[in-house]
Order: structure tokens, then sequence, then C-alpha cells
């Protein structure tokens, strides 16, 4: 596995420099993959951003990202994937489910999902929450209202940076452990484990 260097250790917080002057807190930080919050007005969990560098190229890290059928085997805590609807290669909308630990209700979220490819190279993937595309299911907590946004850009040639960042709605009341969980571990562990599907042999 190659060593990412200082150097692009120093551009991928270079890059992230005006996060702090938006009052970005550090809630993790450990190899090249970070994790910040802060408060976001009229939400009921704080606003999070990730960040990390991974050893591949950023088509291969896209299309992985994209990969549905995939998605369970790295994204924490979500256990059910499934595209409801297709429209070309760039707009899906996808349900999914993530396990809560008891005795908390597992909650799901309907997404709708735009991929795009800038000028640079670059993708950007926005998702937004549709919480009245299909009817409620007993055995879950819909999430009705939700924003992403992924960044996957190439670096070098064989080195991407991931950003990603969201908020959202809890739905229903949450203890601060479990809010914790969704905004600082989960994208801690899922960026953790897509390096890890690059960078593991």
């Amino acid at each position: 596995m190659r060593i990412v260097t200082s150097t692009l250790a120093l551009l991928l917080v270079t890059s992230l420099v005006s996060y702090a002057q938006e009052k970005w807190e550090l809630k993790k930080d450990k190899n090249s993959v970070k994790v910040w919050t802060k408060d976001a007005p009229g939400w009921t969990l704080k606003q999070y951003r990730a960040a990390c560098l991974i050893n591949a190229n950023v088509d291969s890290v896209y299309n992985f990202i994209i990969d549905w059928d995939q998605r369970t085997s790295w994204y924490s805590d979500n256990t059910l994937c499934k595209v409801l609807h297709k429209s070309g290669d760039n707009e899906f909308i996808v349900y999914y489910v993530y396990a809560a630990p008891w005795p908390v209700d597992d909650r799901d979220v309907v997404s709708k999902v735009l991929c795009n490819k800038e000028p640079d190279g670059s993708y950007l993937i926005h998702v937004s929450a549709l919480p009245n595309y299909i009817p409620r299911k007993k055995d879950y907590v819909r999430i009705e209202k939700a924003l992403g946004l992924w960044k996957i850009q190439q670096i070098d040639e064989n080195t991407t940076q991931v950003l990603l960042e969201g908020k959202s709605n809890a739905g229903g009341e949450v203890p601060e452990w479990l809010a914790n969980m969704f905004i600082e571990d989960n994208p801690f562990k899922s960026l953790t484990n897509l390096k890890e599907h690059f960078e593991v042999q």
C-alpha cells in the first residue's frame, strides 16, 4: 500500500481551511480521515463534514460509491440499499435502511441522488430526502429531512480526495449518544471503510 505523502496531507488540510472559518469543530482525525461538525439551525442534528485521501483514481472511487449493490458492504449502519428509480446514469431514487442500537428504532430514508462530472474531472453527488415517495413502514422511523453532498476529486495520478457533507433530522427523539453516532461515527467509519476497500490488499 502506497503511503500518502505529507505534501498530500497538507493539501487536504489547506483545501479545507475555509471550514475552520465557518466554526467547524474537528471531532475525528485518524489515518487521513477527518470529521468536523457545527450547529445547523433548523435541523435536529448538527451538520457534518468528512474528508479522506484514497490511493485510487477518481473514476474508480466514484463508480464504487454509486454502485448501490455494494453500498451496505462499506457504508456504516446501512443495512438495506435499493434503487427505486433510475433516470440515465446520473439520477437515482434510492431507499436506505439504517440500523440503530436497541432500544432505538431503525431509520429509513428515500433519497434523490443527482450525479455530475465537473469540467475539471471531479464528481459531485447531491442527495436530498423524498419523505413521501413511498409509504412509511411500521418497522422504521422515516427520516423526512436530509441533504448531502459528495465531492470526489483527483489530486495526483493515483490519489483521490473524497469530501462528504450532510445534515438531517434524525426522525423522532434521539439521545445525544445516538445523535453523535449519526454525525461523527457514521461518516468516519464509512470513509475509513471506503479507503480500506481500495488500499487493503
